[in-house]
């Protein structure tokens, strides 16, 4: 197959290849083959999507196909006379309010399944024995990360959340309501994570090593900021390979175990931000 000629906006090739205005150039007839025009229809395609964004991901909500939800799922009809300009000023505004809720849901989703692995395993340790609060410390995180990633890899709201973001950080006109959402949305992850590296640590007895001049709260929020961000990219990869990656690994003297990248990485920071109290270690 021969050249492709490129044409002007009517398209209509241009009698010259070339033309000049004022100072600049242009070319208007270049032909050029059909793999060079590929690749700058891609790339010019690409800026405008960097520069445009994606708009906020909520397009395909419209009222009309909410509207027959509604009506197949519980038979009510509703009309748009009884929504548009009384609840929402407009079909926007109504999608940037789903989009802000469905930020929402998916916090606990992992958490409490986590927090749950955690505490059995921390019980299926023997307190008697020596270093018993490193073993208890490793199986904890081990038990919990999977229990974690498990939870949020079944979870559609995770998902869900996860594309606002995403459609979000690439929109060229972000919504205050959205951004809020979000932010809302980490600071209550943040802080459940907290709640449970606290929780679990007084309960083991540890404290944050001296070196670090910090109480063993800002350790465990420390802590917290890097599993929320572990976690994430461990079940996003996860779900992109239809797998979690498994390493066989001993850790504090404990049998060889299966551990996944969020266990491994939490176990390291933990390890190097914590020690047990030694006016706890009695148990």
């Amino acid at each position: 197959m021969g050249p492709l000629l490129v044409t002007d906006s009517n398209n209509n090739a241009a009698a010259s290849p070339t033309h000049t205005e004022g100072n600049s150039a242009s070319t208007v007839g270049v032909r050029m083959d059909r793999e060079t025009l590929r690749q700058h229809m891609i790339d010019a395609g690409t800026a405008l999507l960097i520069e445009r964004g994606y708009g906020h991901g909520g397009e395909q909500i419209t009222y009309r196909r909410v509207f027959d939800r509604i009506e197949q799922e519980s038979g009510v009809v509703v009309a748009r006379a009884q929504v548009h300009g009384r609840i929402w000023a407009s079909q926007n505004d109504f999608q940037l309010d789903v989009l802000a809720e469905s930020c929402k849901p998916f916090v606990a989703d992992g958490l409490q399944v986590a927090a749950e692995a955690a505490l059995n395993a921390i019980q299926s340790v023997d307190r008697t024995e020596p270093d018993w609060q490193s073993r208890a410390v490793a199986r904890a995180i081990r038990d919990g990360s999977f229990a974690n990633v498990e939870a949020l890899m079944a979870s559609p709201s995770w998902l869900l959340g996860r594309a606002i973001m995403s459609f979000h950080a690439l929109s060229s006109n972000r919504s205050d309501r959205v951004s809020e959402a979000l932010r809302s949305e980490y600071e209550a992850s943040l802080s459940s994570w907290t709640n449970l590296f606290e929780a679990t640590a007084v309960g083991l007895g540890l404290r944050a090593k001296p070196w670090t001049r910090c109480t063993l709260a800002q350790v465990c929020r420390i802590a917290a900021q890097f599993a929320d961000v572990l976690s994430d990219g461990v079940v996003a990869r996860s779900r992109m390979l239809g797998e979690t990656q498994i390493y066989s690994v001993e850790i504090a003297g404990d049998e060889r175990a299966e551990w996944n990248i969020l266990g491994l990485g939490a176990w390291c920071v933990i390890d190097h931000l914590m020690e047990p109290d030694p006016e706890k270690e009695s148990g």
